[in-house]
């Protein structure tokens, strides 16, 4: 096995000496396309008359780029072999630094140097891999920076599918404008976002023009929209009823962050409207929260052997440090879990697949709140009434909207209300108008489905860059 002390002098040496007939067949090999079964391949289809996206980071799309894929030819890859190709360029790796470097500047100088470096690169890159347009899922990636200007340069269109569009807090669209403002203006063709909230805050920002930028919703969501519209949510026959939780860790923004009381100089330089320095300063309370939590779920398993209970967090947060916090929970209860043929932690499930056969669904600040809502399902928010009390709560998603959700007061509450929701999921007629109104705030379904719309944008976008060239 080739040491990485080894490869990585060998690939700067390659790009320093810009040996782009090695360069090039690298990057290609790293490259899967996805087919319209779901599955990647390493060997490429030839375009056949559909238009053929590169989406850049793809780790990030989730369902994306499934949906995609039943339209397009869709090429991918993860960010390794951008980050590697222009990482030797820079010291720091804060793109904005960079950008915003005085002219004169080392910063500048290494920056203009990077970007010199990919648009000879994929000039040679593009002669050899056919694609007609670049997608990202954010404009604040380092790695993605340089390849969709320099796309840009060599007449290959970039298009954000952008998926942080969950503004339910101020904080949120706050940081949503400072971040746009710094990076002063979009490098690409058009910007695609989920909701009306998240368009008008680019708009503010003056980051895009209101010609580049459209209100599509969320591609992931056109299954589970037809789903809900065709299937009854009683008439899947399981053997056990089940629970699910839908997994937080006790270090995530909505409990604040350690910052030892500094607020960052971006926040003070302009002036927002309300004092967001209890951000910087992490809620005390959260772990014994996050312990209350896997504690009553653990010993309601422990407790009713015919209901299933499944933990649900996302597979990079198995895999994270962050993972510790669900071992000392599960150490706290006292209950050995393993032993347990009704608890379950699938971290590969199918998010909703889960949703629709779970009874009773529990989450945080998680797009599955509103989403479990849709469908008609019980929701227990564990926010507990010390942190509703707290100025973190400011940060919590949901809110305003605390009476469509069922809402525990301690541990014991949460245990209880679990219980009470399965015997009854009754949902009034008001709170499920309520709800449905919620999900389409961020999540703008058009009529005809969101692929539908993607495509003829992703189309019109491609064949107004080829008519300008």
């Amino acid at each position: 096995m080739i040491k990485t002390y080894l490869v990585i002098p060998f690939l700067k040496y390659l790009i320093r000496k810009e040996a782009f007939f090695i360069l090039v067949p690298l990057v290609r090999a790293a490259i899967k396309e996805r087919r319209n079964d779901g599955s990647d391949s390493i060997f490429h289809s030839k375009p056949d008359g559909k238009k053929t996206i590169l989406a850049l980071d793809s780790l990030r799309y989730r369902g994306d780029l499934d949906a995609l894929s039943q339209n397009f030819r869709v090429l991918h890859l993860t960010q390794r072999a951008p980050g590697w190709l222009i990482k030797g360029f820079y010291h720091e790796f804060d793109i904005v630094n960079y950008i915003n470097a005085p002219d004169g500047s080392d910063k500048k100088a290494q920056y203009i140097a990077a970007s010199n470096f990919m648009t000879k690169f994929l000039r040679v890159f593009y002669s050899k891999v056919s694609v007609d347009c670049v997608t990202t899922v954010n404009f604040r990636y380092t790695e993605d920076h340089h390849w969709v200007k320099s796309s840009e340069k060599n007449s290959i269109p970039h298009i954000i599918l952008y998926r942080e569009g969950l503004l339910a807090y101020y904080r949120a669209e706050y940081n949503l404008f400072i971040r746009a403002k710094r990076f002063d203006k979009f490098i690409g063709s058009h910007i695609i976002v989920h909701n009306e909230k998240c368009k008008n805050i680019f708009l503010k920002s003056e980051f895009v023009s209101k010609n580049d930028i459209s209100v599509a919703g969320a591609l992931r969501m056109d299954k589970l929209v037809t789903r809900v519209n065709n299937v009854s949510r009683h008439n899947k026959i399981k053997k056990n009823k089940q629970v699910t939780l839908f997994y937080f860790h006790p270090n995530m923004p909505m409990f604040g962050v350690d910052a030892k009381g500094v607020t960052p100089k971006a926040l003070l330089s302009h002036g927002p409207k309300k004092d967001l320095s209890y951000a910087f300063n992490a809620w005390s309370g959260r772990f014994d929260l996050f312990y209350d939590v896997h504690e009553a779920i653990a010993k309601l398993a422990y407790k009713y052997r015919d209901i299933d209970f499944i933990i649900k967090p996302k597979d990079i947060m198995v895999a994270s440090p962050q993972w510790k916090y669900y071992d000392k929970a599960i150490e706290k209860s006292g209950i050995n879990v393993s032993n347990l043929e009704n608890y379950f932690i699938e971290p590969y499930a199918n998010v909703h697949d889960l949703i629709f056969s779970s009874d009773v669904v529990c989450a945080m600040n998680s797009s599955v709140v509103i989403e479990s809502a849709l469908i008609g399902k019980p929701v227990i928010l564990p926010v507990f009434k010390e942190y509703r009390d707290s100025k973190n709560f400011e940060d919590f998603h949901w809110k305003d909207d605390l009476d469509l959700f069922d809402v525990a007061d301690d541990k014991h509450d949460f245990e209880r209300l679990i219980l009470q929701r399965l015997d009854d999921d009754d949902i009034p007629k008001e709170v499920e108008k309520g709800r449905k109104e919620l999900f389409y705030t961020y999540f703008d379904q058009p009529k005809e489905g969101a692929i539908d719309k993607y495509t003829s944008i992703i189309n019109d976008v491609v064949e107004s860059y080829k008519n300008i060239d």
